[in-house]
C-alpha cells in the first residue's frame, strides 16, 4: 500500500466520520425539539387548566364573566375587573399557542383549541366590546389572526359557553335550573 492509497483511505474514513456526526447531531436535534414540544404543550396545558380553575374556584369571578359576556360596558365596575383578568388569560393563552405553532411547537389541533376559546369570547357581546378596547395591546401577530377569524364567516366557532364547559348555559336562554339549586348560589 502507497501511501496515496493510504491518505485517499484516511479521506474516506474522515469522511465518513463527518456524515456520522451530522446524522448523530440531527437525530439529537430532532430529540430536543420532540422534548422541546413535549414541554411547550405540557406547559400550555398547565396554563389553560389554571385559567379554567379561575372560573370553578371563584363563583364571583363566573357570575362577572357571565354578565360582561352579555353586556361588558353596562356591567359593574368589580364585573369588569373580573371579566378582564378572564379575557386577558384567554388572550395570553392565544398568543402563547400562536407563538409555539409559528414555531412548530404545538400541533395545529391545539393550536386551534386554545385560539377558539378567545375567538368564541370575542364572538359575544361583551367580548366585542372589550376586545374593541384592548386589542391594541396585544401583539401585531394576535390582533390581525383574531380579526381575520372574526370577519370569516365559514369560521364555525361553538358558543364560548360550550367551549368553557363551567359558563354552562348560554345566558340570552332562560336556565330551567331552579336559583336555589345553582351552585353559583350564594346561600
Amino acid at each position: 500500500m502507497t501511501l496515496e492509497t493510504t491518505y485517499y483511505i484516511t479521506q474516506i474514513f474522515a469522511v465518513g466520520l463527518i456524515l456520522a456526526s451530522l446524522v448523530a447531531i440531527y437525530i439529537q436535534q430532532r430529540k430536543d425539539h420532540a422534548l422541546a414540544r413535549a414541554e411547550t404543550v405540557r406547559d400550555l396545558s398547565k396554563y389553560a387548566r389554571d385559567f379554567n380553575l379561575l372560573l370553578v374556584t371563584e363563583p364571583r369571578v363566573l357570575e362577572s364573566v357571565r354578565v360582561c359576556l352579555k353586556d361588558y360596558l353596562s356591567a359593574s365596575a368589580r364585573e369588569q375587573i373580573d371579566f378582564l383578568q378572564f379575557f386577558q388569560g384567554a388572550v395570553h393563552l392565544a398568543e402563547q399557542a400562536l407563538f409555539m405553532e409559528q414555531d412548530k411547537l404545538l400541533p395545529k389541533s391545539a393550536f386551534h383549541k386554545y385560539c377558539d376559546i378567545l375567538i368564541a369570547i370575542v364572538k359575544t357581546p361583551g367580548g366585542r366590546e372589550i376586545w374593541e378596547q384592548m386589542k391594541f395591546a396585544f401583539t401585531n401577530q394576535t390582533r390581525k389572526y383574531i380579526d381575520e377569524q372574526l370577519g370569516d364567516t365559514s369560521n364555525k366557532i361553538r358558543p364560548v359557553w360550550d367551549i368553557i364547559p363551567g359558563l354552562g348555559l348560554d345566558p340570552d336562554k332562560e336556565s330551567t335550573i331552579d336559583e336555589h339549586e345553582s351552585p353559583l348560589s350564594d346561600e
